[in-house]
C-alpha cells in the first residue's frame, strides 16, 4: 500500500490464531529514514474450554445443552440443583439456572458468593415457578423483582447500547431483522438505568438483562427457554447471546496503549486469580514497574501508566498470575517533522543517502492554499529587524550631524 503525505487510508488485514490465550502481534509500515516509530504492537485474548455449569430441577434445558455443549469453545457441565458434588462454584465461568421452580437456602447463598468473587450467573425462571421463593432470591443480591406474568404477545429489541457489539456478529442491522417475540413473560419491577440491557420489549420493558453484584455479573431473564413461550431459541441472535453471556467475565484490555497517555488502562482479574497489587513487566527487558491503580467495583482494575516511557509488551503481573498482555507504542508525535525548518529536513535526508531536489519557485506555480501557509512559514521578521535597525542609525547620524 502506497500512502500519500497526509492521507488517511483503512485497511482490514485478515488473520488466523492457533492457539488459545494471550496473543501478541505488530504492524509494521516501511518510513526511512524515520525508522523509531514504524511498528505498532497489539495484543488481544482468545479463549478456549470455558467452564459452564447447568443447575436443573429435572431434565437439563435441550438449547442450552445444544449451544454450549457442542461447541469446543466451551466445557459444559451439567447437574440437578440438589446433586452439585462441591462446596462452590469456582471452578465455571458462568453458571446457568434453568428449569428449577423452587431456589434453596444453601444454592442461593453460593450464588451470593460466586457473584461477589467474580462470577456470571444467568437465571432463567419458570412460568411455573415459585414468585416469593424467586423474589427472595433476587432480593439477597440487590436485584429487581418479579411481578405477574405479561399473558400477550411481546415483540422485542435489542438494548440501546447493543449497535456496536451487532456490528461484529453476523447480524446485519440494516436489513431491519425481526427480533425474538415471546408469550408469556414475566414482568420485572422498575429497575436502576444502572444495568446493560440485551433484550427490551418495544415499550422498553427488561427481557434480558445484565446487572452487576459484587465482582461478577447477574443476568435475568424475563423469560424461560422453550419453543411454546419464544422463538428465541432459533433465532439468529441466541448463540451470539449465549456466548456474549458465557464470557462476561473474560473481558480483555484494548488492542494497544500509547506511551505518555493520560487515558487509563483497564485489566480485568477472574475469580481464582491473586487481587494482590498488579506489577507491569517488560517482556524484552529486565524493566519493571508498580503503576499507580484502582481497584473498580468488579472485577476491573484501573492502571495510571502515563509515566511510563518504554514501548514494548508488557505483562500485567499479580502474584504469579498473568492479568493480561499490554502493548505500549510510541505516541509517533515526533514523526511531524513541521517544526523543523526545510534546511534541517533537507540536510538529514542527503545524510540519508536520499537526493531530493528543492523546487526554488514553488510560490509561483503552487495552488493559493499552498501558498498562504509557505509565506507564513516565511521568518520575515528578521527583515523588519534590518530595517529598523537601519533607520536607527540613519537617525542618529542625522542627530550627529546637526549637533
Amino acid at each position: 500500500m502506497n500512502l500519500l503525505p497526509w492521507a488517511v487510508s483503512e485497511v482490514n488485514l485478515s488473520f488466523r490464531t492457533h492457539s488459545s490465550g494471550w496473543q501478541t502481534g505488530s504492524v509494521q509500515v516501511s518510513d526511512f529514514p524515520m525508522v523509531f516509530d514504524n511498528e505498532l504492537q497489539f495484543s488481544f485474548r482468545t479463549e478456549s474450554n470455558i467452564p459452564v455449569l447447568l443447575l436443573s430441577e429435572a431434565a437439563e434445558n435441550r438449547y442450552l445443552k445444544s449451544a454450549y455443549g457442542n461447541d469446543p469453545n466451551f466445557k459444559l457441565e451439567s447437574f440437578g440443583v440438589k446433586g452439585f458434588p462441591r462446596s462452590d462454584f469456582k471452578e465455571y465461568n458462568l453458571v446457568i439456572l434453568s428449569g428449577i421452580r423452587n431456589i434453596d437456602t444453601r444454592t442461593s447463598s453460593r450464588i451470593r458468593d460466586y457473584l461477589l468473587s467474580g462470577g456470571t450467573v444467568w437465571f432463567l425462571p419458570e412460568l411455573s415457578g415459585d414468585l416469593n421463593n424467586y423474589n427472595d432470591f433476587l432480593k439477597t443480591s440487590g436485584l429487581p423483582e418479579l411481578q405477574n406474568l405479561i399473558p400477550y404477545r411481546v415483540e422485542s429489541k435489542t438494548g440501546s447500547a447493543q449497535n456496536e457489539w451487532l456490528q461484529e456478529v453476523v447480524v446485519n442491522i440494516g436489513k431491519h431483522l425481526r427480533l425474538p417475540w415471546f408469550e408469556p413473560s414475566w414482568r420485572i419491577s422498575p429497575v436502576s438505568p444502572d444495568r446493560t440491557d440485551l433484550l427490551n420489549s418495544l415499550s422498553g420493558d427488561v427481557l434480558l438483562s445484565q446487572f452487576r453484584v459484587g465482582n461478577g455479573s447477574f443476568v435475568l431473564s424475563a423469560f424461560p427457554l422453550d419453543d411454546q413461550v419464544t422463538d428465541f431459541i432459533y433465532h439468529p441472535l441466541f448463540i451470539p447471546i449465549c456466548y456474549r453471556i458465557a464470557t462476561m467475565s473474560k473481558r480483555t484490555t484494548e488492542l494497544y496503549q500509547v506511551n505518555g497517555s493520560e487515558k487509563p488502562v483497564t485489566v480485568f482479574r477472574n475469580i481464582n486469580q491473586d487481587q494482590s497489587v498488579i506489577r507491569l513487566k517488560n517482556n524484552k527487558s529486565s524493566f519493571e514497574t508498580v503503576p499507580v491503580q484502582h481497584d473498580q467495583t468488579g472485577s476491573e482494575t484501573v492502571l495510571f501508566t502515563q509515566n511510563l516511557t518504554l514501548p514494548g509488551q508488557y505483562l500485567a503481573i499479580t502474584g504469579n498470575d498473568t492479568v493480561a498482555r499490554i502493548a505500549f507504542n510510541r505516541t509517533r508525535a515526533e514523526s511531524n517533522l513541521k517544526y523543523l525548518a526545510d534546511s534541517v529536513i533537507h540536510k538529514r535526508f542527503i545524510n540519508a543517502g536520499w537526493n531530493i531536489s528543492v523546487n526554488n519557485n514553488s510560490l509561483s506555480t503552487t495552488n493559493s492554499k499552498e501558498m498562504v501557509s509557505q509565506i507564513a512559514a516565511i521568518n520575515v521578521w528578521i527583515y523588519f529587524m534590518i530595517i529598523a535597525l537601519a533607520s536607527f542609525l540613519a537617525e542618529s547620524f542625522v542627530m550627529n550631524k546637526k549637533k
